[in-house]
């Protein structure tokens, strides 16, 4: 299961929902537009009981705008680190006790992030990047079509 997370308002912090609807059209995986709160999910989360969990959200670690980067569960504490860091601690605290899950944390170094602010070009090609990596990853087990998702998940 994939959850993009962030607010397509904010400019670059977008990354997340951007992700998740251009992966509607190229990839079999359970697909989640968390918005700019993924808590609010969980249940939809749980009912589909993934054994990978991938989180894709913008961050700014001061890297180079665009720059991607696996992030350690640990960072997310850091209060600068993401703009829902409170919010994914949590989530993420509750899925790990509910569910026996991997969770992968990918995060994508934001350049703007002002209110209606266009997605800097740097971010719309991380986005690219991970869009080719995800529909390289094998896809779900027959079983698990897209059409036996619980609703909403697609």
């Amino acid at each position: 299961m994939i959850l993009g997370v962030g607010n397509p308002l904010r400019g670059d912090d977008g990354v997340g929902p951007t992700l998740i609807r251009r992966l509607r059209r190229r990839c079999k995986f359970a697909l989640l537009d968390c918005g700019e709160a993924p808590e609010n999910y969980t249940k939809q989360i749980l009912q589909f009981g993934p054994d990978t969990l991938i989180l894709v959200d913008a961050a700014d670690w001061k890297g180079r705008p665009g720059e991607i980067r696996q992030i350690g569960e640990d960072e997310i504490a850091n209060a600068n680190f993401f703009t829902h860091n409170l919010s994914l601690r949590l989530l993420l605290d509750y899925l790990k006790r509910q569910l026996r899950t991997s969770i992968i944390i990918l995060a994508v170094q934001v350049k703007d992030r002002e209110y209606l602010d266009p997605m800097s070009p740097e971010v719309k090609r991380a986005i690219g990047v991970l869009e080719d990596l995800i529909c390289s990853l094998p896809g779900p087990m027959a079983s698990e079509s897209p059409e036996s998702y619980p609703p909403g998940l697609r």
